[in-house]
């Protein structure tokens, strides 16, 4: 159950979440690196692009997804993945 929000804290969460849902769908796909981002971030996670991959022109495994959400962000929609994944990653550990 999602916690009880104010008026304004929802408000403030839709527009976030409005700014998050524009990121991806404006995000453009030119590289193997960009694609993986691009899937994290519809799937949160790495079977999920591993999955998809399927389907694609990138062959990809399990330590090239983990070495890319553990680089340095070099775009928005990377910044985001990378927290969400840490954060993922923190919650297993103390969970």
């Amino acid at each position: 159950m999602n916690k009880f929000r104010t008026y304004d804290e929802a408000k403030a969460l839709i527009a976030n979440l409005n700014e998050y849902v524009s990121i991806i769908e404006k995000y453009k796909v030119k590289s193997k690196r960009e694609w993986v981002i691009k899937n994290y971030a519809l799937t949160n996670s790495i079977p999920g692009v591993i999955k998809n991959s399927i389907n694609s022109k990138y062959e990809i495994d399990r330590n090239y997804i983990l070495d890319i959400l553990r680089e340095k962000p070099k775009d928005p929609l990377q910044k985001i993945v990378n927290k969400a994944y840490r954060a993922k990653i923190r919650r297993r550990k103390n969970g």
